[in-house]
């Protein structure tokens, strides 16, 4: 009696035994389940092998042809379940310094550090000493100072007591206005003013049109190289005197300019005016005056308060001399 093989092929009823040249002939290096590549050499020369013992290939090149063995699948990754996760408190996370847009991109208190380090610059003293010039307050002696100028410039006494009003109107407003003004928006202020002015500044440069750029505090920043000619000014930026810009303007010029500065401080629509009034050079002392058009504009810095004025002058052309020949002169 026959017992059954241990595979899992039909029973051998010992007839007659497979030969092993026909069994490794038939045998394939590879199954199904296996990759394409089941020879060694094949494997190494990433070419499809037939799967055959030996494969037409090896075959071919007369070589041993070896079965590669099967590349076993590594472990699958293990699935995080949601409740594996720990949730991390705000309050547990560590908290990095603010950043500070105005330093450039530099760390906080790595620029801070250099900076105590550092002499402090002009701009940063005189930042300190005075408020933007959008919220500046002109002082009792400033007012006094001024009026001695507006006088000596052939100005009316009722003239300047119409400034001395809207100084009044004008530092109760900046006073109840700075309670709100924190030191960063202050420094913000600061930092608006001078890119207004620098862009400003770049386009008088650019203009052939004489033009004068000063800020609310009376300071003259600016005169490009039209209106140095015109009006043969020789001081240093910025000039921070009264003097010499009243001294060119006539006195009906002057007394536009304050009404324009009154109603810019009082009315937030007003952004531009022109005025036709005479003005003379810097060393002419004399009240002479030469025509001109004159194109004033307001400025204002991020609460809406005026800061710059430009002013831009369009002077007669000179009257031109014709020599006419003698014998039509004679005629």
């Amino acid at each position: 009696m026959c017992e059954p093989s241990g595979g899992d092929g039909p029973p051998n009823d010992g007839s007659s035994p497979p030969s092993v040249s026909s069994a490794q002939s038939e045998t394939p290096l590879r199954d199904a389940a296996s990759s394409k590549i089941t020879c060694t050499n094949c494997r190494k020369s990433h070419v499809t092998c037939d799967g055959k013992t030996p494969c037409h290939r090896c075959s071919l090149r007369a070589i041993e042809c070896i079965a590669a063995p099967r590349r076993k699948p590594g472990p699958q990754p293990k699935r995080m379940r949601f409740s594996d996760i720990e949730v991390t408190a705000a309050t547990t996370l560590i908290s990095l310094p603010p950043i500070n847009h105005l330093s450039g991109g530099v760390d906080v208190v790595v620029g801070e550090a250099m900076r105590k380090l550092l002499p402090p610059s002009p701009d940063e003293i005189e930042r300190s000493d005075r408020d933007p010039p959008a919220l500046y307050v002109p002082s009792e002696q400033e007012l006094e100072e001024f009026e001695k100028i507006f006088l000596t410039n052939g100005h009316s006494q009722e003239g300047f007591a119409a400034v001395r009003r809207t100084a009044l109107i004008v530092r109760n407003k900046m006073n109840e206005i700075k309670k709100f003004v924190t030191v960063d928006q202050r420094e913000y202020l600061w930092v608006h003013f001078k890119e207004q002015l620098q862009a400003h500044k770049e386009m008088a440069q650019i203009s052939d049109t004489p033009t004068l750029i000063w800020e609310r505090c009376n300071a003259l920043h600016f005169i490009n190289k039209a209106a140095i000619q015109l009006l043969g000014w020789v001081r240093p930026m910025p000039y921070r005197e009264n003097s010499d810009l009243l001294h060119v303007l006539s006195p009906q010029m002057s007394d536009f300019l304050r009404v324009f500065l009154i109603k810019s401080f009082l009315d937030g629509a007003m952004t531009a005016d022109s005025y036709r009034a005479g003005y003379r050079r810097v060393e002419n002392q004399k009240p002479e005056y030469k025509m001109c058009n004159f194109i004033v504009s307001v400025k204002r810095d991020l609460l809406g308060l005026p800061q710059l004025f430009v002013m831009q002058m369009v002077p007669d052309p000179e009257p031109r001399v014709v020599d006419y020949p003698k014998d039509l002169v004679d005629m």
